[in-house]
């Protein structure tokens, strides 16, 4: 489980966006933009989707389309710290896209306050399309159709939401995303913070390790500093080991100071896994491979100052039903103290 803190412009942020597959997901029944009433000339205020910079805001709009039903727009930047000026939207991007939706849709169409702690228990994103994925020559305009499911208490209270979107790129369906949210008061969150920490220190004790970024060839990257694991280390039986590797200065994955690893950092982390497995197993180039989709689904709060172990276990080369790439399942986990903080489902696919 991974908190998101959600504040007031004034009341310093306090966490991450994070992921829980959902096992039950929404069915959606698309609805076309309407280009006269989303607009796509500013962001959202930044306090809206949880980030400290204003740079990091990529929606720019909502609109009631239905009961329980909503279309977001966003801008998706040609360049971007974590983008690295590929030829593709970075993965990480296009899922805080879906994740600010979420949270934006909370807050100015299901009225949660803004002082209310956000638990994310799910996100996924699976792309069906890669082409609107391309980047062009201008910013991509995303629209993003959505449906929500509210869970009250026995006295009306909104405790947390489900909701699914289809992602269209530039006008054209590219992939399908699903998220589940729980609110919870800010004594609550402090109370499972606590408890989280307490567990894993009285199993293993804090170390200040410094550990060597692998190359960043390896994983699929093209700058060091985006470079979120160490070398894999193979296991045998198709498995492979590396270590988180924490950079609290990155302006993105550390958007604002936080006490615990983000969940931004950790799916980046899978992604480098998936990666590097599927490279080191199949003898292919990391920089061939790209992340059609993945599931994470988070146990506890994984903490800054404790080692985090990432293994990644690569299963056998198929076809993607969608897109008809070659893709390689790989089921990835992070570990703290004997714990499973995060564990993901990461589908790595061929594509140059």
């Amino acid at each position: 489980m991974t908190v998101e803190g959600t504040v007031a412009p004034s009341v310093p942020l306090l966490a991450d966006p994070a992921a829980r597959v959902l096992s039950t997901p929404l069915r959606l029944a698309p609805a076309p933009a309407d280009p006269r009433v989303l607009t796509f000339d500013a962001a959202v205020p930044r306090y809206l989707v949880h980030r400290a910079s204003i740079a990091e805001v990529f929606v720019t709009d909502s609109v009631e389309i239905g009961e329980n039903a909503y279309q977001v727009a966003a801008l998706l930047p040609r360049g971007h710290y974590v983008g690295e000026n590929a030829g593709l939207y970075d993965y990480l991007i296009l899922v805080e896209v879906v994740r600010q939706a979420g949270v934006l849709v909370a807050h100015t169409r299901l009225d949660v306050p803004l002082q209310t702690a956000f638990i994310f228990r799910g996100l996924s994103l699976q792309i069906n399309d890669l082409r609107p994925v391309y980047v062009g020559t201008s910013p991509g305009e995303v629209v993003i159709t959505m449906t929500v499911a509210p869970e009250r208490t026995g006295a009306g209270r909104l405790r947390g939401l489900s909701f699914e979107g289809d992602v269209a790129i530039d006008g054209r369906s590219a992939l399908h995303g699903t998220g589940k949210l729980l609110f919870v008061s800010r004594d609550t969150f402090k109370a499972l913070r606590q408890r989280g920490r307490d567990g894993k220190l009285a199993r293993q004790r804090p170390a200040a390790l410094r550990f060597t970024p692998a190359r960043p060839e390896s994983v699929g990257r093209r700058d060091v500093r985006n470079v979120v694991v160490t070398e894999a280390v193979a296991l045998g039986g198709q498995r492979y080991a590396m270590s988180l590797v924490i950079d609290v200065s990155h302006p993105y994955m550390f958007d604002h100071p936080l006490d615990h690893v983000p969940g931004n950092l950790s799916l980046e982390a899978a992604r480098q896994a998936a990666i590097a497995s599927v490279a080191r197993q199949y003898g292919l180039a990391a920089e061939s491979l790209t992340v059609l989709g993945a599931e994470v689904e988070f146990g506890e709060f994984a903490e800054i100052d404790l080692i985090t172990r990432v293994t990644a276990e690569v299963g056998e080369l198929g076809t993607h039903q969608e897109t008809d790439m070659v893709v390689a399942p790989v089921s990835v986990t992070l570990t703290q103290a004997d714990v499973a903080v995060a564990s993901a489902k990461v589908q790595v696919a061929v594509w140059a």
